[in-house]
């Protein structure tokens, strides 16, 4: 019986240890998924002064949700660049009556805020980062485009 116990808790530890990890996706990727999502996307790379980013694009709508993406040399750039980011974030939005989440998951993070009539994220996959602050009527928007994305 101990036996059997024990082959089932290493099957779900397997299981839920694979559930935590997600895959990051390239700037081409991030690109073709914006676009497809009625993005204009601008490769912000030689002009945005990131030491350790390997790609930095720029996507705006026509409703003027703003979104962020780089792509880090490793996963530590992406792990400090998210932790500023999110401290950013917490400091401009935390007070009052906000709503926040933040998860901590195999090799990704996600921060979001909506305070008022603001919503922001910051979402990190393994040397990737996502970020977004717009207006809380666009947060489906910024979803959809995050979800088409598995972020």
């Amino acid at each position: 019986m101990k036996k059997k116990v024990l082959a089932i808790a290493l099957v779900v530890g397997a299981l839920l240890t694979g559930c935590g990890s997600k895959e990051p996706v390239s700037a081409a990727t991030f690109t073709e998924k914006a676009q497809d999502q009625g993005f204009e996307v601008i490769d912000m790379t030689e002009y945005e002064d990131i030491d350790g980013a390997t790609a930095a694009l720029f996507a705006m709508n026509d409703d003027d949700v703003e979104i962020m993406f780089i792509e880090g040399e490793d996963t530590d750039f992406a792990k400090n660049y998210y932790e500023l980011t999110k401290t950013e974030y917490v400091n401009a939005y935390e007070e009052g009556s906000s709503v926040h989440t933040d998860v901590n998951v195999g090799n990704s993070q996600k921060y979001t805020v909506k305070n008022g009539d603001v919503y922001a994220t910051v979402e990190r996959v393994d040397n990737t980062i996502v970020y977004v602050e717009t207006s809380a009527d666009y947060r489906d928007v910024v979803k959809s485009l995050l979800d088409e994305l598995n972020y």
